[in-house]
């Protein structure tokens, strides 16, 4: 019964971000002048409800079943880095791109800062292990979402995507591009906070 209701609500949810007119820009919250102008998902509120309030259960590498909420409502900072592992083993620049993300998360771990990364990789078990393999001093967690709900759930047409959602589980920073402008929107934001 918990999983027919749980399905009725993931439905309710993903219908009715769909039904919402798209805009180019989240509403402004109290961080209103670092909002990415380069988001195109709906709003702070029904992002949060499709992504927070609908468990979207996915696998890490080694097959065990993780609720994504678990990173965003934990009271830290999360980036999440959506991509495609056959991609990033021939693009150079989404190699450095996921490198460079991997780096911070053992910066902010380090430092014992309220922030963390996750990387989901679009491709399957395989493809993903035998790109992360090369990878060994990654301690990103990595989950696989070969269906692509996640991003089916922002509305996001593409393959990848950076993600940045605040302490409260509020998405603030949405990109399709993959220029390390995360990396200067989180500059901003910490800025912002000391």
């Amino acid at each position: 019964m918990k999983y027919i209701i749980t399905c009725f609500l993931l439905g309710l949810s993903i219908l009715s971000v769909y039904a919402q007119e798209k805009t180019d820009t989240i509403p402004r919250t109290d961080k209103a002048s670092l909002v990415s102008t380069q988001t195109h998902t709906q709003s702070s509120v029904q992002t949060r409800h499709a992504l927070s309030q609908t468990p979207i259960l996915l696998q890490n590498i080694e097959g065990d079943s993780i609720n994504i909420n678990s990173f965003i409502d934990n009271k830290k900072l999360t980036l999440i880095k959506i991509f495609s592992a056959w991609e990033a083993k021939y693009c150079h620049t989404c190699d450095h791109n996921l490198d460079f993300a991997a780096t911070l998360h053992d910066q902010w771990t380090k430092e014992e800062k309220a922030a963390e990364a996750l990387f989901i990789s679009i491709d399957n078990q395989a493809t993903t292990q035998d790109y992360t393999s090369k990878k060994t001093k990654w301690q990103v967690p990595i989950l696989l979402d070969r269906s692509k709900l996640v991003l089916q759930s922002l509305d996001i047409e593409e393959d990848s995507a950076e993600l940045i959602f605040d302490t409260e589980g509020q998405l603030i920073y949405s990109s399709t591009n993959s220029k390390l402008n995360f990396y200067e929107f989180l500059q901003q934001y910490w800025g912002e906070e000391k």
